[in-house]
């Protein structure tokens, strides 16, 4: 029987940190394999039980479109239209995961799904036992910036804002509190439980690799470039062309006074766990916001 294959590294998150400009980056480099398909949403589904609401659905639209565009494009491969379609299967197993990565033929290959951050421990030993080499990435974001960001995409999806919406009434301040109130949201921001959680679990703790979305600003190259090391695959600066290109741009309000201080009371032992623990070591200084 042929040995699966299954990915050497995990984008685990966090969301609104910089997953997906993480897997655009990664996608361009010609000895690392990604998936097409971001978010293949595969342990939370197994482990997170309320996520299996929408997982598949989520998975399902992504693939559609790829599937649209190709043909729109008139790029009919019908060895990848099956690869998609067993990509699409509802039945949810290591053999069924481990498709994706058919077409990594021997490059290091990863995935990106910022729900991972979120996993039990079960969910994390599962991954350990396919692969107890695996390596994991964890992207963090000033907790008050990502909430307020998360917030806004929420009531996109929802229909309720729009992107050209600037933040001048008080209905849309009002959803916006309700929202930051999800559990969905806070829990993301929780950097110490996901951060404690993980290195509980992982056989050595040096195979987590702990950035900042700030770096992406501010030193993208030196950013991908550690991410390369700590995957163990060769860093060309020419691999990575357009590390300024807005993956996706949010909406255009702004946090006001109210929503900031609801979020600065609940994230302050977060903002001062993450200064203490990696403000020397990681050159982070996080502000009250």
């Amino acid at each position: 029987m042929k040995k699966l294959k299954f990915p050497d590294f995990y984008g685990i998150g966090v969301q609104k940190a910089g997953t997906t400009w993480l897997h655009a980056q990664l996608k361009q480099h010609p000895t690392v394999y990604m998936p097409d398909l971001k978010e293949i949403q595969y342990f939370n589904h197994l482990y997170i039980k309320e996520h299996r609401s929408w997982t598949d659905e989520h998975r399902l639209k992504r693939i559609k479109n790829m599937l649209k565009n190709a043909m729109e494009h008139q790029k009919i491969d019908y060895g990848w239209v099956e690869y998609l379609a067993k990509c699409g299967q509802n039945k949810l197993t290591d053999e069924w995961y481990a498709h994706f990565f058919h077409y990594a033929k021997g490059r290091v290959s990863g995935e990106v799904t910022p729900e991972y951050s979120l996993l039990p421990e079960e969910g994390i030993e599962h991954i350990i036992r396919l692969n107890p080499d695996a390596k994991f990435i964890l992207l963090l974001r000033h907790p008050v910036e990502r909430d307020f960001s998360h917030a806004k995409m929420i009531l996109e999806h929802q229909g309720k804002i729009d992107k050209n919406n600037i933040i001048q009434d008080l209905e849309i301040e009002n959803k916006l509190l309700e929202v930051l109130d999800y559990r969905g949201v806070y829990e993301r921001s929780d950097y110490k439980t996901i951060i404690e959680r993980w290195k509980k679990v992982l056989p050595k703790e040096e195979n987590l690799y702990i950035g900042f979305y700030d770096w992406i600003k501010e030193r993208p190259q030196q950013l991908l470039e550690e991410i390369c090391t700590f995957i163990e695959c060769k860093y060309d600066v020419s691999y990575f062309q357009e590390t300024d290109k807005v993956v996706f741009k949010g909406n255009s309000l702004k946090i006001t006074d109210t929503i900031s201080a609801k979020l600065m009371e609940r994230h302050k032992d977060t903002i001062e766990y993450i200064n203490n623990e990696y403000g020397k070591s990681h050159g982070i200084g996080w502000e009250n916001r």
